[in-house]
């Protein structure tokens, strides 16, 4: 009995296609990598980030701008790795906590529950009823013989 073994890695994801929007400005985004989170973010928001989603993630736009040099509108077309900066923001957690800046404290946590909700609000476009139909058969025309 002959047997297939399928190796995937994180980059699967961009075979993954779903439609998103509405017309005319429907457009088609895989589920981002560590990487381009934010580009496939801006791509789904339609412009909302300069100023609605702006004022609602201020905390993570000012803390990205400090250490990275980076403002949401450079995000949209360079790379930003998301492990990188939760990894920053857990290490200085640790560090406020160890030396009772409570300052500090409460806003790195302001900052990490942003970045968790905006990860979480598009991650979650991913997991619509319609969406998932739709990515199945993606998935399914990819790996077709």
């Amino acid at each position: 009995m002959e047997r297939t073994v399928y190796v995937l890695g994180a980059g699967v994801n961009k075979s993954i296609r779903i439609r998103y929007g509405v017309q005319p400005k429907k457009i088609e985004v895989s589920p981002p990598l560590a990487k381009d989170f934010f580009q496939v973010a801006f791509a789904m928001a339609h412009g909302r980030f300069q100023s609605e989603y702006k004022m609602k993630f201020n905390e993570l736009s000012l803390y990205i701008k400090e250490y990275w040099k980076k403002d949401f509108f450079e995000l949209t077309t360079s790379d930003f790795d998301l492990e990188e900066c939760f990894t920053l923001i857990e290490l200085q957690l640790m560090d406020a906590r160890q030396n009772k800046h409570k300052t500090k404290f409460n806003r790195l946590s302001l900052v990490e529950y942003e970045l968790k909700l905006l990860l979480y609000k598009i991650l979650s476009e991913f997991d619509s009823e319609h969406n998932t139909i739709y990515l199945l058969r993606s998935i399914q025309s990819r790996f077709r013989a």
